[in-house]
């Protein structure tokens, strides 16, 4: 079975909006033996060319894509990034990580927007399910992974490395979820870049900013960059008979949800998710982030008074003008 073909069997159809809390409900219950993270997006399908499928792309990858240029050429691009970064950015930036913190460095150009290897998660299925659909585009899909079982994974990949081999399970664990990891540069180097081999594993900057904080945010950051990211992903969940169709069709390691492409349903579930306040406003906190959250309004239901976009009273737009006008015509008699 072609990964193509793998990627369609795992789609599981959310039809209407109150599938999506039960879902929610699920992935709580699950919380004490399993923690899952979730990413929402369109999906990435290729119409003109299906056989080329990648369900999962970073913006690194995706740059490197639009320019033509071969994914092998990566690694160094991604340090001649990092460089042109490290240089500017002090310009602009109140705070700066030290010299060597790739994941410091990595996350703030992710926030930004510049190119770079990691890809956007979130510990929360809502924050995941809103990222999906606020658009209201088609195609919109939320991805779920067990973050136990890719650790787990990770663990075994890291042993093939000469700097892990000889090392314990109990040790690497502690290397790949403690600070050690995101802010030691040395041992980042050893687990992502030195000696590169495919997988994933959930990691976050030493310091976190505010809407890494405010998402629930969690990055994934794969093994090696040369390769695409859905490569990396698939990696992980290959065991040692290269069973990855097995691992891949169980749904305690990965699910994928497609977002029904019924208006209405879409409508309720974007009316539910703000009214538990989860908007642009409050994800992306600042006056852009509240600019773009209007358009979430246009989900509720015109009322007669106007409901969440009521006009301002016509008396009161005279008053105002009458003051105004006023205050224009002091200015213009001194």
């Amino acid at each position: 079975m072609s990964l193509l073909e793998i990627f369609k069997k795992i789609e599981e159809p959310v039809n209407e909006a109150s599938f999506l809390y039960k879902i929610n409900n699920c992935f709580i219950e699950e919380e004490k033996e399993v923690r899952w993270i979730f990413r929402g997006q369109k999906k990435t399908d290729k119409k003109d060319k299906p056989d080329n499928e990648k369900p999962l792309i970073t913006s690194l990858e995706k740059a490197i894509d639009s320019f033509g240029i071969d994914i092998k050429h990566a690694p160094e691009l991604e340090l001649g990034l990092l460089r042109k970064f490290k240089r500017h950015g002090p310009i602009y930036l109140k705070n700066i990580p030290v010299f060597y913190d790739y994941m410091g460095w990595f996350s703030l150009m992710q926030h930004y927007g510049a190119p770079t290897r990691l890809q956007d998660w979130t510990y929360s299925f809502y924050v995941a399910v809103y990222m999906a659909i606020n658009e209201m585009e088609d195609n919109a899909e939320v991805w779920a992974i067990n973050t136990y079982y890719i650790e787990r994974s990770a663990i075994n990949i890291l042993k093939k490395k000469a700097k892990f081999k000889n090392k314990s399970d109990e040790e690497i664990k502690k290397i790949i979820r403690n600070d050690s990891c995101a802010f030691i540069p040395e041992i980042f180097k050893d687990v992502f870049m030195n000696d590169r081999l495919p997988f994933v594993l959930p990691m976050n900057p030493h310091s976190l900013n505010e809407r890494l904080i405010i998402q629930q945010g969690i990055f994934l950051c794969p093994g090696d960059v040369s390769k695409p990211f859905y490569e990396n992903l698939f990696a992980t969940f290959s065991d040692n008979d290269g069973l990855i169709e097995k691992n891949l069709l169980n749904k305690n390691y990965i699910r994928r949800f497609n977002i029904t492409n019924n208006l209405e349903e879409k409508k309720k579930i974007l009316q539910h998710l703000h009214r538990m306040n989860m908007n642009n406003a409050t994800l992306f906190p600042g006056l852009s982030g509240f600019s773009e959250s209007l358009r979430t309004l246009l989900a509720f239901p015109l009322k007669e008074d106007g409901g969440m976009l009521a006009l301002t009273p016509e008396f009161v737009n005279e008053y105002l003008y009458s003051t105004i006008k006023c205050n224009y015509k002091d200015i213009a008699e001194k």
